[in-house]
């Protein structure tokens, strides 16, 4: 490699600091190994700093430091590069190993055909992403493709927020950089850009971002114009008015499309304004508003992103890295795409847990993931527990069930915003008001050119805005609902689900709901010799729960019942135990059957566990070290049922409720007439219940278990689909809304959030309206001009997005203070 070599299918030119090398085979195949192959091998000569490639001319650029002797350096390519080891003295040697320490599999080559391709060493990782710098807890990185890039902007930022570790972050598209600050006991440079590697195939065809801003820009452009052309160089006026009329020409063509087709509506009513513009030759009020009705969106987008980043934070956040127990008993850390299938994971106090899986041993108190209400609870043998829950005490050893993209945490994620809400009907029911306001605005302006023959009013009478607000109002309101839902275990994987449900007044709950099946209650309360069953039953409610909802609620019930109140008291949460002092000053701990076995305390007999699972198993009392009863649990409620139609027909007085049954004809009567239910259709089968659902005139809302195969056809046909099956199930639930277990509890939620989100539309037509018209009524009686009119027409825009942003940053704050509640009440 010393001399220049000459080649029809390899050519190389070795210089001071770099080796040029041009190969068909090895830089434009298709086969990315081949690629990947040379590059281990390229790297692993410890003074190779970085490679350049240029696919389209099969191309590569081996650098290192310059210097004035560089033949050492090429004879550790050449052997290298022929796959003969070289050692870091430069002797023959084995460094397979070495070269297998490389993590190359990472580095993404799929998508460099037409560009230059730089990537560097970070430890043993090789990156396409260029560190500028680096301190130990911060990074700085650059590429190409992030410059200009708004839309992998974006993406980039979703996929910083949803790391486990990454503090904070901030990205720039005019200079390609990315600062990112990290923890680092959680990360390092090279996980940082091996995860930032791997997440190429997101970052270029991932999640939808925003829409563009430069129309923003371009409006901005036009209003700078357009007031020096009106107040300070009448000489460019021309120019500013011809620019107005330049932006506003979309509006032109889609005006005369809606007259090609016979309608008349908010294109027309712009066009109008355009031609009024043309004929003042006063092109700054157009410039204004066109800059403020490109404002407002923008906002909303920014408002958007930014709190569901917040409200979401603890449901994407999910560590890359587990560590494994091997068969031998060695611990592994691997990253999480390399976790197979019943592979052991270790998750110790303070660590989130990184899969689906079932508790093999061990006992923590964790806080579950937001989808199932962000609940304290227990987990011991035989548990299931979800990927995101966060282990506040204790430790586990999971058997993984599903890892990764698999994971129901990642469900939820895909059906949770990130940026706009689409196919909303409100979104659609905003446009047909708008066009519809339109017509009589544009008539009575016509109306009063015609006959007045000026101007002034003509253009007040058009200046109003009826679409911006209402069209942010669905946006906002609706991230408002759905993370609403989301911290009550209420998943909205459909939003259109939200409008459906507030105008709905048929309810059809399939046979697969189970309606028979009882709710959890109290079913005993013993207690040792001189202690009081309520006081017992007050001992119990006064710590934080320990299974979740459904036993926390039977506690309530029972409370309830015997007239009992929870004391006022600071609870310390610990893996099995809850600790506080009563009034008396007394020691309380209220703790689970596992917490008894693993401390070895006595146990009377006849309160001993009997074998009892999940919400089923009971809570025992101590007071002082002593123990003095304990709270069984049993499936001994009301049924479901009952619960279900209560919940309708609190919210909808007048449901018309019916029960679709595959069961014949007496059993489905008798049970849907024990639960309440009048209307029933008995002996259906799948088709038969899905052409129910059709055949229903109004919109129809279908209640049962969204996972079997049998319920699809039904799901399809309804015009809102509810499932109660178990959150474990939610990537096989093709429901719209998904309410877990607990079943009637998330149904008062569900209804109660449509039914205030319509509200919050309401609320905000009535803030427009009334403004507009105010503004109208102003120009014909006080003769306000035009620009003052839309001023005050955007300042009820303004309104609007101003209440909807406290409400979304009231509720953001909310969401962090009960994270903040959660981990202080485990140890305050």
């Amino acid at each position: 490699m010393t001399a220049t070599t000459v080649d029809t299918a390899l050519r190389v030119e070795p210089g001071p600091n770099s080796v040029q090398i041009w190969s068909q085979q090895i830089f434009s195949g298709s086969e990315p190994n081949t690629l990947r192959e040379f590059l281990a091998r390229a790297f692993s000569v410890e003074e190779v700093e970085g490679f350049e490639l240029q696919p389209s001319a099969a191309y590569g650029r081996i650098r290192y430091r310059a210097r004035s002797s560089p033949a050492s350096i090429w004879k550790k390519l050449s052997r290298a590069l022929r796959g003969i080891a070289v050692s870091a003295n430069g002797s023959n040697g084995n460094t397979k190993a070495k070269r297998e320490a490389l993590d190359v599999g990472a580095v993404y080559l799929h998508s460099v055909s037409d560009a230059a391709l730089h990537v560097t060493r970070v430890g043993s990782t090789l990156t396409t992403w260029h560190v500028k710098k680096r301190t130990g807890k911060s990074l700085l990185l650059s590429h190409p493709l992030l410059r200009g890039n708004r839309e992998l902007h974006f993406r980039l930022e979703e996929e910083l927020a949803a790391i486990l570790g990454v503090q904070s972050f901030q990205a720039s598209t005019l200079t390609g950089s990315v600062s990112i600050r990290y923890d680092a006991n959680q990360l390092s440079d090279a996980r940082v850009v091996l995860l930032l590697e791997k997440a190429w195939p997101r970052l270029l065809s991932g999640i939808a971002a925003p829409p563009s801003r430069r129309r923003f820009a371009a409006a901005g452009g036009v209003l700078g114009l357009a007031f020096t052309g009106q107040f300070l160089v009448p000489a460019i006026r021309p120019i500013a008015v011809l620019g107005a009329a330049v932006y506003s020409s979309p509006n032109a063509v889609a005006a005369a499309r809606d007259l090609k087709r016979g309608s008349i509506g908010l294109p027309a009513l712009y066009t109008t304004g355009l031609f009024f513009m043309l004929y003042t030759g006063l092109p700054f009020t157009a410039g204004l508003f066109a800059t403020l009705s490109q404002l407002w969106p923008n906002l909303a987008n920014d408002k958007l992103v930014r709190s569901q980043r917040r409200l979401f934070a603890e449901q994407r956040r999910r560590p890359a890295w587990v560590r494994l127990q091997r068969a031998d008993g060695v611990e592994a850390e691997v990253h999480i795409d390399d976790v197979q299938r019943d592979d052991l994971v270790l998750v110790r106090r303070g660590e989130t847990v990184p899969v689906d899986g079932v508790v093999v041993e061990g006992l923590a108190a964790v806080v579950d993931p937001a989808a199932v209400g962000c609940r304290i609870r227990d987990l011991s043998q035989g548990d299931r527990v979800l990927a995101g829950s966060v282990l506040r005490d204790g430790s586990l050893s999971v058997r993984a069930q599903r890892a990764g993209a698999a994971t129901l945490a990642r469900t939820v994620d895909a059906a949770l915003p990130h940026a706009a809400i689409v196919d909303m009907p409100s979104a659609v029911e905003v446009e047909r008001i708008a066009n519809r306001n339109a017509r009589p605005a544009l008539a009575l302006s016509l109306a009063n050119l015609f006959f007045t023959r000026t101007l002034p009013l003509s253009q007040v009478l058009i200046r109003p805005d009826y679409a911006t607000a209402p069209r942010l109002s669905v946006q906002l309101s609706g991230l408002h609902a759905i993370a609403q839902g989301f911290a009550q275990g209420v998943v909205f994987k459909r939003p259109a689900a939200l409008d459906h449900l507030a105008s709905a007044d048929v309810f059809i709950i399939d046979d697969s709901a189970d309606l028979a099946r009882p709710l959890l209650s109290v079913s005993a309360v013993e207690t040792v010799s001189g202690v009081n069953k309520q006081l017992l039953l007050q001992y119990a409610l006064s710590a934080p729960q320990h299974t979740g909802a459904e036993q926390s609620q039977a506690l309530r019930s029972a409370a309830q019942d015997a007239g009992v109140e929870p004391l006022n008291v600071l609870a310390a949460r610990f893996a099995g135990v809850s600790r506080y002092r009563d009034a008396a000053g007394r020691a309380i701990e209220v703790v689970s059957g596992a917490y008894l076995q693993s401390n070895k305390i006595n146990v009377p007999k006849r309160f001993a566990p009997r074998g009892e699972v999940g919400v089923l198993r009971p809570l025992w009392v101590l007071r002082d070290g002593d123990l003095i009863g304990k709270v069984a649990f049993a499936r001994k409620g009301e049924a479901i049922g009952v619960s279900l139609v209560k919940a309708i027909k609190a919210h909808v007085p007048s449901a018309r409720i019916v029960y679709a049954s595959r069961a014949k004809d007496a059993d489905a009567q008798a049970l849907a007439a024990s639960v309440g239910i009048e209307t029933v259709y008995a002996g259906l089968t799948p088709s038969q219940k899905a052409e129910l659902v059709r055949g229903t005139p109004r919109a129809t809302v279908w209640i049962g278990d969204g996972t079997p195969d049998a319920s699809q056809e039904s799901l399809r046909a309804s015009t809102v689909s509810i499932s109660l099956a178990a959150y474990g199930a939610a990537d096989d639930d093709a429901a719209d809304v998904l309410l877990g277990e607990a079943g009637a509890e998330h149904l008062t939620s569900a209804l109660s959030l449509a039914r205030e989100h319509a509200k919050r539309l309401a609320r905000d037509y009535r803030t427009v309206y009334s403004v507009n018209l105010l503004g109208v009524a102003g120009a014909v009686v006080a003769r306000v001009t035009s620009l003052q009119v839309g001023l005050l027409s955007n300042a009820g825009t303004w309104l609007v997005y101003a209440r909807h942003a406290r409400a979304l940053d009231k509720l953001a704050a909310e969401a962090e203070s009960t994270r903040t509640r959660l981990t202080r009440a485990l140890h305050p």
